[in-house]
């Protein structure tokens, strides 16, 4: 059981980095129409409106079953998804959307779950695995994928979920915690902090997948070569990865009060926010600023889950908290935007 604990933040890290692969890697060139298989950005969209739905039967699921159960089959279902990609963009983003649902959940929950460690940092590596996803998509992966074709290359991912899935169901001791309650939903609803949540995550996935998508196109547009720009954006996605470990650091020793990550949070959104008004003209100053600021969420608002609602509700909370956010992204990312 040790050796397993020891190696939890890998197996657990394992599906957070094959759904960023897709969530931030592909998101990041959905607009690049020669690089990028075709109705991406729709593709995305509709993941994305597609997981806002599939979080809701989260909050009971994850909260009342072992996450080893969850995971495995959610990243064989994943594995179909992913493989469906290249023939049909619609039936991709509902297949995906639901079972990325709960890959989005789980892992992090269960680290919560099975870990009395200060929260933010105890859930810094699957927050690094997205970051190192994107990362290598736009570094060597996406160049890889397109050379050998989508459909081998979806279908490599599609097995590696699946691969992964039955590393996890192996490796993850049982996380399920018992006294969940119905009368969390009366509870919540009343509660402010739950509220501010919602509008948070809202804003903040929105935001985050609205700016991302028009890094490349300025680059490009203002004679930065397309190996320059995915560089770039590759760097900033690895720099950002990092910063997730003093940010969390700082939200967990309250650097700045009781409230400190309030203030990381919604310094967070508005940090990353600020470069639509600029990133036309000035895309380099407007990356550096995304990148110091959106690194702040993904540890913090999961540690704010466990510091208001308790191991018991954590997965109940996030997925109400996940459809406000996935809403955010599918309404803000959609190609309504563009």
């Amino acid at each position: 059981m040790n050796f397993k604990k020891s190696l939890l933040w890998l197996s657990l890290s394992l599906p957070i980095f094959l759904v960023d692969i897709i969530q931030r890697g592909f998101a990041a060139f959905a607009k690049a129409k020669d690089f990028m298989i075709p109705n991406m950005e729709q593709a995305l969209g509709i993941y994305f409106i597609t997981m806002s739905i599939g979080v809701l039967f989260c909050s009971i699921i994850c909260d009342n079953f072992n996450s080893r159960k969850i995971l495995l089959w959610s990243c064989i279902i994943g594995g179909i998804g992913m493989s469906i990609l290249p023939f049909n963009y619609v039936a991709f983003g509902m297949i995906f959307g639901m079972a990325a649902a709960f890959i989005k959940i789980s892992p992090f929950s269960a680290t919560l779950k099975l870990k009395n460690t200060p929260p933010a940092m105890s859930v810094v590596p699957q927050a690094i695995a997205k970051n190192l996803a994107g990362a290598l998509f736009i570094l060597v992966l996406g160049v890889a994928f397109k050379s050998i074709g989508w459909v081998t290359s979806t279908s490599l991912l599609g097995l590696f979920f699946i691969l992964s899935g039955i590393y996890i169901y192996f490796m993850v001791p049982d996380d399920k915690i018992e006294g969940w309650d119905w009368s969390i939903f009366k509870v919540i609803v009343k509660q402010f902090k739950f509220w501010h949540l919602m509008t948070y995550m809202f804003f903040m996935s929105g935001m985050y997948y609205l700016v991302v998508k028009q890094f490349y196109p300025a680059m490009v547009k203002i004679g930065i070569t397309s190996n320059e720009a995915m560089t770039y954006m590759a760097i900033s996605l690895l720099i950002s990865g990092v910063l997730r470990i003093p940010y969390a650091w700082l939200g967990d020793i309250k650097a700045f009060g009781k409230h400190s990550r309030f203030i990381l949070m919604w310094g967070g959104v508005i940090g990353m926010s600020l470069p639509l008004l600029t990133v036309a003209n000035y895309p380099i100053p407007s990356l550096v600023l995304y990148t110091l600021t959106n690194a702040v969420h993904t540890p913090t608002y999961w540690a704010y889950h466990k510091e208001n609602w308790g191991p018991e509700y954590i997965s109940t909370v996030a997925s109400l908290g996940f459809a406000f956010m996935y809403l955010g992204s599918g309404v803000l990312y959609g190609s309504w935007t563009s």
